[in-house]
């Protein structure tokens, strides 16, 4: 058995429902599907162990092993498995989200993964845009259904797309500008072995531009999830 399986059992021999999940990832035959549903349970939140119904991280799993066996073959493990593969993003409540993102979009992709990025973020700006609201943190396929959010929001369907296709992603926030009472989060995707950041749903026909260049310039932190 994998060591993310064994650092797993290690991890939660005192959880409540460490035999069931246990019981789960062994009920499957392919290595790597159970080796990836290891490390998802063995860096969970507990409270997503709690939460989550096994069947929706299986959803993770699943869309994992299709990746690394397609898209993500030649992609460094340690990327793969944190932003690709992982399933929390933000606060955000944890659905099913990778299969229905990935037929959605799989037609779309192309051999220059740049011009990928730029395609789907065009894709993203389409199906959501922004809009004011009390309620914080939904989940990606309700953004997508709604078709709007907050900036926390939009960031968050957006790495769940660019996760879904294959590509590297995480949220970026300011909790907090220097010149002004607010905040605001966008998204950095990995490709030719960088990072590079773009607006969440305000695409642009480059990376590594956008509105908020210069406000970020001068935010007194910045932090990646």
């Amino acid at each position: 058995m994998c060591e993310y399986f064994i650092e797993m059992v290690d991890r939660l021999k005192n959880h409540p429902f460490a035999d069931s999940i246990k019981s789960f990832i062994l009920s499957f035959e392919d290595e790597e599907l159970k080796k990836y549903l290891s490390f998802l349970y063995l860096h969970m939140p507990y409270a997503d162990i709690a939460n989550v119904d096994k069947e929706v991280i299986l959803d993770y799993a699943k869309s994992g092993v299709n990746l690394r066996n397609t898209r993500c073959k030649d992609l460094d493990e340690d990327i793969f498995l944190n932003y690709v593969l992982f399933h929390r993003i933000g606060s955000e409540k944890i659905v099913a989200n990778r299969t229905f993102f990935y037929d959605l979009i799989k037609d779309m992709l192309g051999e220059s993964e740049t011009e990928n990025i730029l395609k789907l973020n065009y894709f993203c700006g389409k199906n959501v845009t922004y809009r004011t609201t009390d309620i914080r943190t939904l989940d990606p396929i309700t953004v997508y259904k709604s078709s709007f959010g907050r900036c926390g929001e939009e960031s968050i369907f957006a790495v769940s797309v660019f996760r879904a296709a294959g590509i590297p992603a995480r949220q970026i926030y300011v909790p907090l500008w220097a010149h002004c009472d607010d905040n605001h989060a966008w998204v950095e995707v990995y490709v030719d072995n960088d990072w590079h950041y773009l607006g969440a749903c305000e695409p642009e026909e480059i990376l590594d531009k956008g509105w908020f260049d210069d406000a970020s310039a001068r935010s007194m932190i910045v932090k990646n999830i």
